[in-house]
């Protein structure tokens, strides 16, 4: 049996208020030109790169302003499947999560994504669960 890594990719930058991508294929472009934009090394082969898993869920917060004008920490999640349980890449997990959080983490201060570290090894049933870490 493969051992779920612990963490993934963590040395990608990419910030959720960019404009979502029509694709994966165009994140990996755009996630090319953010990051000659900050002057890091280029995603590209990381995005490229098949991961291990095939089904992955993905646990991410985002802060939201209540009516009586209160923030709270909210905490959201997707689940991003491969094709016919192919194997992901790190672009379309990426593109995925971008996809389901733009609207709110996009929206936040801590928008910036610094990686993937698991939080619970996947059962027969369940796939693994990584927690999206968020920075600003």
């Amino acid at each position: 049996m493969r051992q779920t890594p612990r963490v993934l990719l963590h040395d990608v930058y990419w910030s959720f208020a960019e404009p979502v991508p029509q694709s994966s294929v165009a994140l990996i472009e755009a996630a090319s030109a953010y990051a000659a934009g900050i002057e890091v090394q280029d995603p590209c082969d990381a995005l490229l790169q098949r991961l291990p898993v095939s089904d992955v869920n993905l646990k991410y917060e985002y802060g939201e302003r209540t009516s009586d004008g209160e923030w709270k920490d909210v905490e959201s999640s997707v689940r991003v499947v491969g094709v016919a349980h192919s194997q992901l890449t790190g672009a379309d997990v990426l593109w995925e999560l971008h996809v389901a959080c733009a609207a709110t983490v996009g929206k936040d201060d801590h928008h910036f994504f610094e990686g993937l570290e698991l939080e619970e090894d996947g059962t027969l049933h369940e796939p693994p669960t990584y927690r999206v870490l968020l920075g600003s």
